[in-house]
This record gives structure tokens, sequence and C-alpha cells, in this order.
């Protein structure tokens, strides 16, 4: 047994124990640390050496998962600590620390712009509310401001017909007024024809027939009196027939405007109120209110459901 033993040279157990922890430290065993070799100085300052490397990656380990983890909580003020480092180990160091800037300069964008979209959407929110509740009481007054003009264009629809039956009446009562005159223009005629013969009868009768001539000729004076009178009853008549024509024209006019106007109102009314007979998708102003106000909630609520993420 000691005769295998006087075979082995003497560095090959200190170098076998050197490469097992060398074995467990590339598998993560950070722990791992290389005992005394013996009494060499130079076995010594190997082992020395490779444990002073097995710390410093431990140590360069153990903060850069110390800053990552931070980091994933947003707590982005946890350096990297360098002492120790050198080198590439440094360079690294250097590089995580920047990152880390970088990754809190991000995040503090990243919460601005956050803060600045739910900033936005309340007041869009705020806006889109003021709109459709205006929007809601414009349509509420504009319905019954709709309805009463309705209600007023259907009255003077009837008003107008009733206008025009009675200027139908007028331009019959003057027609009739027209024919009376003429029949008496007539009769005025016949009275002064009458009146000239009695006149002509008179004055053959000589004195016995003068009282008779002064009562012909009154007759004949109050027939040109009728005349007279009945002329002028014409020609007002006349311009009461033009008057009437006109006036029935304008009636017309309006009564057609009134109708046009009904309509107008009733589309009004349509629009503020929707048109639920209709086939398409007829939705009034009060609705649509209802539904902005719905949608604008809606994204406001997702908006903010993101930012609290």
């Amino acid at each position: 047994m000691n005769g295998k033993r006087g075979n082995v040279p003497p560095t090959a157990i200190p170098l076998k124990s050197v490469a097992d922890i060398c074995e467990r430290v590339a598998r993560g065993d950070l722990e791992a640390r290389v005992p005394r070799l013996g009494d060499d100085p130079a076995a010594e300052e190997v082992r020395t050496a490779i444990n002073h490397l097995i710390d410093v990656t431990d140590a360069y380990v153990r903060e850069s998962s110390a800053v990552l983890a931070a980091a994933e909580k947003g707590q982005y003020d946890r350096r990297f600590l360098q002492e120790g480092m050198q080198g590439a180990f440094l360079r690294g160091v250097d590089q995580i620390n920047a990152t880390r800037v970088g990754l809190k300069q991000a995040s503090e964008r990243i919460e601005s712009a956050n803060a600045e979209r739910l900033s936005m959407a309340e007041r869009i929110e705020s806006t889109v509310l003021k709109v459709s509740e205006q929007l809601a009481a414009a349509s509420a007054e504009m319905a019954a401001t709709a309805g009463g003009v309705a209600q007023f264009a259907s009255q003077a629809v009837v008003e107008s017909n009733r206008g025009v039956d009675t200027i139908g009446a007028l331009r019959g009562a003057t027609q009739e007024i027209l024919q009376s005159v003429e029949e008496i223009t007539q009769i005025a005629e016949q009275t002064k024809l009458l009146a000239l013969n009695a006149t002509i009868e008179a004055a053959r009768a000589g004195d016995a027939g003068r009282g008779f001539n002064v009562v012909a000729v009154e007759v004949k004076n109050l027939a040109d009196k009728a005349a007279n009178s009945s002329e002028t009853i014409v020609h007002r008549v006349e311009s009461v027939r033009e008057a009437v024509s006109e006036t029935a024209g304008v009636l017309d006019g309006v009564a057609q405007r009134i109708g046009e106007m009904d309509q107008l109102v009733a589309g009004i009314a349509r629009a503020v109120e929707g048109d639920p007979g209709s086939l398409g998708d007829s939705q009034g102003l009060v609705h649509l209110a209802e539904l902005l106000r719905t949608e604008v909630g809606d994204f406001v609520r997702s908006i903010r459901a993101g930012t609290s993420r």
C-alpha cells in the first residue's frame, strides 16, 4: 500500500483537489473554495489566487443578481458596488450601472407618459360628459320646442284653411253684390227713361202738368244719383275682389309654407328622438349622447386599467 503511494507524484493530489473545486464552481457552486494544499508556498499561492478569483466572481454574480432583482421591482437606485472589481469585471459593472440608469430614465418617462395619458383621458371624459349632458339637455329642449312648433303649425294650417274658406265666401258675396248693383243700374236706367217720358208728357199738358214735371225731374235726379252710386260701388267691389284674390294667393302660400314647416319640424323631432319605425340605424341625439358617454367611459376605464398595471 505504502509502495503504491510512493509512486504518486507529490502534486497529483493537490491538483485533483483544485480541479474538483473548479468543476464545482463551473456548475454554479460559488460557495466552494480550495482548501489548504500543504506547506508548499507555491501551492498556497495558487490556492489564494483561485479562491480570490472565485470571490470576485461570486461578488460579481451576487451584485448583478441584486441589481437585476431591484430593477425588476422598479427600484433603480440600487447600484452595483464596484469595490474589488477590475478589468472586464469593472467594465461589466460600469455597463450594468449605465443600463440601470437608462432603465430608470425610461421608467420615469413611461410613468410621466402614463400620468399624462391618464390626465388626458380624465380631461376627455370630463369634456365629453359636459358635452353629452349639454347635448341631452339641448335635445330635450329641441324636442319640446319641435312639439310646440308642430302643434302651432297644425293649428296654423287649420286657421289658414279657414281663412281660405272665408276668402272663398267673400268672393261669392262680392259677386252677388255686383249682380245686385247691376240690377240697380238697370232699374236706374229704366227710371231715367220713365222720368224723361214723364217730363215730355208734363210739357204737353202745359200748366196742368207743371207739378208732374217737377216730380219727374226729381225722379230723374234720383236715378242719376243711383247710377253714380252703383258705379262707385262697382269700382269699390272690384277693388275688394282684387284684394281678396291677392289675399287668397297669400293664404295659399302661407298654408303651403306651413305644411313644409310641419314636415321640417317632424324631421327635427326624428333627429332628436330617433325614428323607431325606420329600417336603418336611426338613432336620436339623446341616444347618441348616452352612447358617447358610455364609449368614452369604457375608454377611460381601459386607460386607467392599463396605467395601473
